[in-house]
């Protein structure tokens, strides 16, 4: 039996001052490359809820493309407890996978708020993509002749 590989992905971020994050408000991640795709997540307010959403876009741009994925995001508490939720998303057209309610407010700020942090971790498996093209790196066309064979 020949092992298949698997694409998968890390990303953590410690969002910084979440205490003091109002109502319909959101803190982003910065975005970050893997297997050719840009992804990020954000944490939002809700009234009483705490919410994720899960970002990605191709490196370089193309009309029609699909990745297909299981997503697992993690929120780290303070004595290393941690809440878990998975799902299965095929970004497309929408670029966002949502966890609207993920997380009671006051849970959040009682049990995973570290010094009005929040760490969050996802965790990517890329199951299938079509459509993705690779960004060039260098372009050897006649302008660069001087410096390439």
């Amino acid at each position: 039996m020949v092992p298949q590989f698997k694409k998968e992905a890390e990303l953590k971020h410690v969002f910084k001052n979440v205490i003091s994050l109002r109502v319909g408000a959101n803190l982003p991640s910065k975005w970050e490359e893997r297997f050719n795709v840009k992804w990020k997540f954000d944490v939002r307010r809700y009234n009483n809820l705490l919410g994720f959403h899960v970002y990605c876009e191709p490196v370089a741009p193309t009309k029609k493309w699909l990745i297909r994925t299981k997503i697992q995001l993690k929120v780290v508490g303070r004595n290393k407890d941690h809440i878990t939720v998975a799902e299965e998303f095929c970004y497309e057209d929408n670029n966002q996978l949502a966890f609207d309610d993920f997380l009671e407010y006051e849970n959040m700020e009682k049990d995973y708020l570290v010094n009005g942090d929040l760490i969050v971790e996802a965790k990517v498996t890329i199951i299938e993509t079509t459509g993705l093209k690779k960004e060039k790196i260098r372009k050897f066309a006649e302008s660069k002749k001087d410096v390439s064979d």
